[in-house]
């Protein structure tokens, strides 16, 4: 092989580098040593975004890597991509939010928030990037997360219901309201299987916490709801007339037959002071008529309720 030949080789390759500087970093993707591979993403990361473009697949699978520093700089590096490149690997992104490294999880909100700021985030992504930035957030951030989260459409939430269960268990009030709020916004039926959850946060001493819990409680079918009826007939002695109010409402979806094992109860708030609270006792012992034997009994004392001037 001549002198010759060999120089024009290395010329061309020289001449492919210029053009293109990506290529030697690329090439160290491969390497078994995986502080090698994190060094080359992180120098990929610092070229411009236009020359990662043709290199955008070969970068994205280190997102995929099985050492957590390579997958950081991987979403450092992904994040350096045209945003219009970006969007394409956002499901790869989006799914190291669940990554069992903090450092991942935030690299990977990052690459998500330059998709944001581009308005090129995909529908589907927002819903997962609000709940792990509900996580990861403080403040307004968070609470912006949350808003976020009950603006979605249903159909976009109810795959996230069981992940917005598990937040019912966090000690921020905030967060739990938001969630509760959300899941008002389901379909009925569609949180059954976390009713329990839901039913714990009567007994919180906020009353916007108790007030949400028994509208998202309010989402069940009537059958679900049965179970935690005990629950909510408590709150027919809230301290808070618009929680009693509410409390009552709910319990008068029952079917009759299970409400009126609670009528005793019910039939002392037809004399709460509160006018709001009076007629909504009144609606769910009405509703009792339906139930047989019960019309001779406590029903008729409904009609002569002492206070009842200002309930017309």
């Amino acid at each position: 092989m001549s002198t010759t030949f060999l120089v024009s080789v290395a010329l061309r390759a020289s001449d492919a580098q210029n053009e293109d500087p990506a290529i030697s970093q690329v090439a160290l993707l491969k390497s078994p040593r995986f502080n090698v591979r994190q060094s080359a993403l992180e120098d990929l990361a610092r070229l411009p975004s236009a020359s990662l473009t043709a290199h955008a697949d070969t970068m994205a699978a280190r997102l995929a890597d099985s050492h957590k520093l390579v997958r950081q700089a991987a979403l450092r590096a992904v994040a350096s991509l045209p945003p219009r490149v970006l969007s394409a690997y956002a499901p790869a992104v989006v799914a190291l939010l669940e990554d069992g490294s903090p450092d991942v999880r935030e690299a990977a909100m990052a690459a998500l928030e330059v998709l944001e700021t581009s308005s090129m985030l995909p529908p589907e992504i927002v819903g997962p990037m609000c709940l792990q930035r509900i996580e990861l957030a403080d403040g307004d951030s968070r609470q912006a997360s949350l808003e976020a989260l009950a603006e979605l459409e249903p159909s976009r939430l109810e795959p996230l219901v069981p992940a917005l269960a598990l937040l019912l268990q966090k000690p921020r009030w905030h967060t739990r309201q938001g969630v509760l709020e959300a899941f008002i916004r389901l379909p009925r039926g569609q949180t059954a299987n976390h009713a329990a959850a839901i039913a714990a946060q009567l007994k919180d001493n906020r009353e916007s916490i108790r007030l949400t819990a028994l509208r998202a409680l309010d989402r069940l079918d009537p059958e679900r709801m049965k179970e935690h009826a005990s629950a909510i007939l408590k709150l027919v002695n809230d301290k808070v007339p618009a929680v009693c109010e509410t409390a009552l409402d709910v319990l008068a979806r029952l079917a009759p037959k299970d409400l009126s094992q609670y009528a005793a109860t019910i039939g002392l708030a037809l004399y709460d002071e509160n006018p709001g609270v009076r007629r909504a006792a009144k609606a769910a012992l009405i509703r009792l008529e339906q139930t047989e034997g019960f019309r001779e009994g406590r029903l008729d004392a409904v009609s002569g309720i002492a206070p009842d001037s200002d309930d017309d």
